[in-house]
Parts: structure tokens; sequence; C-alpha cells
């Protein structure tokens, strides 16, 4: 996987996204679900000699990744902010 700060990873959505933009981005992904149980938080190294993360914490990144892209993913991505499954 990429070999950079879960911070970083995200703002590759949209490189002149704001602190708050990507962190708006992190927490509607559920990415701060377990981004903050990390010493370094979202600044947390991924890949070579970072932190391993799950398939499901994965999905999460992408997630605000894409949500920090693309506006109509971020309408659906509100639509389902109900739903909560538990992360592995």
């Amino acid at each position: 996987m990429e070999n950079d700060t879960i911070y970083n990873i995200i703002r590759s959505g949209r490189p002149g996204a704001t602190d708050m933009e990507i962190h708006i981005a992190a927490e509607k992904a559920r990415v701060l679900d377990f981004a903050l149980e990390l010493p370094e938080g979202l600044q947390a190294r991924t890949g070579n000699g970072g932190s391993r993360l799950s398939r499901s914490q994965w999905h999460c990144i992408g997630l605000a990744r894409t949500l920090l892209r693309d506006k109509a993913v971020t309408a659906i991505a509100q639509a389902l902010t109900t739903i909560r499954l538990p992360l592995r």
C-alpha cells in the first residue's frame, strides 16, 4: 500500500483541501475512529515500517480521499452516515 501518512493519503484526493476539509472527510469516512487510537493520529505513516492497517481501515481512508474529490460522493456519504458497521 501507499507509504505515506494517513493525512497525506486523504489529502491526495484534493491537494488544495484545507486542514478542516481533510478532518471532516476523515470523520465522515470513519477514519478518525481508528486513527485517533494511533500514537501519531492522522500523521501515522502507512506501508513499510508504518502502521499496519486492516482492509476495512484502508477502505475508510479511500472513502475519505474520494469525499474530498467528488461532491456527489459526499452527498451519498451523508445519507449513509447513520449506518454504523464495526471495523475489523
